[in-house]
């Protein structure tokens, strides 16, 4: 039939492709009845391409991977799955701190420091407040006033 080439009949197409899904199907069942005449290797079977499942009865992911707890971090408050009690960073074993976290940082500055810089940020904005005033009180003088006549036309005053 395809001697000639692709059919161009559909009942043509048709023909042959049942043909073809029977041959298919008579081919994979006589592989499948080998298989199960006993040709087994090891306990498994030949050509089976399958993963076995795990006897835990899960699906997807293994369960082999341990837990991570840590007692500390959960009741002080804490990252308490991230890491195991024994490998904890943050907290001793009495729930004290242990030290600075990394969000934790001293400051480099004492209060007598900040409070000097607080004054001098004081003193600039006083001064440039006063600037400002000074430059809106000079535009007004610099810019006339116009009054409108009768006419429609603007007069400087």
């Amino acid at each position: 039939m395809l001697k000639k080439g692709m059919p161009q009949d559909l009942e043509d197409i048709i023909q042959f492709m049942e043909l073809q899904e029977s041959a298919e199907k008579s081919s994979t069942a006589k592989a499948k009845a080998q298989n199960n005449n006993g040709n087994q290797i090891g306990g498994t079977q030949a050509g089976s391409n399958k993963r076995k499942g795990s006897s835990s009865g899960q699906n997807g992911g293994s369960s082999k991977k341990a837990k991570k707890h840590c007692a500390l971090c959960d009741k002080h408050g804490g990252p308490a799955n991230s890491h195991n009690t024994d490998d904890c960073r943050i907290y001793k074993a009495d729930g004290s701190k242990k030290g600075q976290s990394r969000g934790e940082k001293k400051s480099n500055h004492s209060f007598a420091q900040l409070e000097k810089k607080l004054e001098k940020a004081e003193k600039k904005l006083t001064k440039m407040s006063k600037k400002m005033d000074r430059l809106t009180v000079q535009r007004t003088k610099e810019e006339p006033e116009t009054t409108a006549t009768p006419e429609g036309v603007g007069r400087v005053v």
